[in-house]
């Protein structure tokens, strides 16, 4: 038994852990083969769109006391401009961009979840890992029990709580073995070992800047873009002169005098107070507008100050972590290997010892999900995901040393 938990020890000491044989693909090719075919580029559903000559045309008809011989007939049609066609244009051009704007929210949303399906996949492997490697310390501290009831101040109590410890492990074992399977169905496993380490990310954390990034201004920029373009359509509409064209005609008639055709014209001039009112109106919704991306860009800054801070918190708690876990095990190591003292060379206490070590590193291994969580959020907040045309490749330099 002695023999095994030492070897149990040393492969702790190097850190190594084995899984169940299985090809592995890159991170940017795993990620592009888990949701390639839901993470693609929008499309101009609507096409080009052209503005007509004519902003509206009335076509009537109607009878004289019911005597269809003697009809009348009106056309009345309201003519565009040039510089109306070029206002509507560019305004549907605006309009059609809050497609891609869907897109990209479409697209952040898959990357942020394919993202946490890596890393969690890379959680529950070095979790197994640990945790087989404690249940086998564990089941050795069983067997030693078992043969010091009734000796060295062991008892059926002590028996009682390993056994129920090592019950509780196994189950959360085939639990994390159920969820890995569930996520990989299939399909080979993630390099994650070419994931960010903690000190990597952050090194990487510190080498970025992070000071004024602010979510979602391509967004922004189309909001303010629509109400220039609607302001702008608004004045070329302004500057119609001319209102309607407009002929009658009035079918035949026994008085051969009587005026059957006539044509009018109606004129707009460019001082109606309703078309200056609807001009203020859209300046001071463009202010509005800008005023309120302002205050939310600021907020935005400090959200991505105060997630960058909340990672470094994490992450000190991880060397926090790291160093304890190192001191442990080189005073086991010493102790062990100089003999220093001998009580340190009694299977209870070394078993003991090893049971800490692993604990601690799935401890530390908790933490550092957590850091990784921050960081991904941190990327979103940042609008990292939200770029246009952004490529599985492109998101892994994300990922990866």
């Amino acid at each position: 038994m002695r023999v095994r938990s030492i070897l149990i020890l040393l492969f702790v000491l190097i850190g190594g852990h084995t899984l169940a044989a299985q090809d592995t693909l890159a991170v940017a090719a795993w990620l592009e083969q888990r949701v390639g075919s839901l993470r693609t580029i929008a499309t101009n559903g609507g096409g080009d769109f052209r503005a007509g000559w004519v902003e509206e045309l009335e076509i009537r008809t109607e009878t004289d006391e019911f005597d269809l011989g003697r009809q009348e007939y009106l056309v009345r049609l309201s003519p565009s401009t040039p510089r109306i066609r070029r206002a509507q244009a560019r305004f549907m051009d605006i309009t059609r961009q809050e497609l891609n704007i869907d897109q990209r929210d479409f697209q952040a949303e898959i990357t942020q979840y394919v993202l946490e399906e890596l890393f969690e996949i890379d959680r529950l492997q070095k979790a197994l890992a640990l945790q087989e490697q404690l249940l086998v310390v564990l089941q050795d501290e069983q067997t030693f029990i078992t043969n010091s009831v009734g000796e060295k101040g062991y008892n059926l109590k002590d028996l009682i709580q390993v056994e129920e410890a090592i019950a509780k492990l196994q189950r959360t074992i085939q639990t994390n073995r159920t969820q890995l399977a569930t996520l990989m169905e299939d399909e080979a496993l993630p390099a994650t070992g070419q994931l960010l380490s903690v000190p990597a990310l952050a090194a990487r954390l510190l080498l970025t800047t992070w000071a004024g990034r602010s979510g979602r201004v391509f967004s922004d920029q189309l909001n303010i873009a629509q109400v220039d373009a609607e302001v702008a359509l608004e004045k070329a509409e302004q500057y119609r002169f001319i209102d309607f064209l407009q002929l009658r005609y009035n079918g035949p008639h026994d008085d051969l005098l009587q005026e059957r055709v006539s044509v009018s014209l109606g004129l707009e001039l460019p001082t109606s107070a309703s078309r200056k009112l609807k001009l203020e109106e859209l300046s001071v919704e463009k202010l509005i507008l800008e005023q309120k991306i302002t205050h939310r860009r600021t907020l935005d800054s400090l959200q991505v100050e105060n997630r960058v801070k909340t990672l470094q918190k994490q992450i000190n708690n991880w060397r926090l972590l790291t160093q304890d876990i190192d001191r442990q095990v080189a005073r086991l190591d010493r102790l062990r290997t100089t003999g220093v003292d001998a009580a340190y060379q009694s299977p209870d206490l070394l078993l003991f010892l090893q049971e800490t070590i692993l604990k601690e590193q799935l401890n530390r291994l908790d933490e550092a999900t957590g850091v990784y969580r921050s960081y991904l959020e941190l990327l979103d907040d940042a609008e990292v995901f939200f770029q246009e045309n952004i490529s599985w490749q492109d998101v892994s330099s994300y990922l990866i040393e």
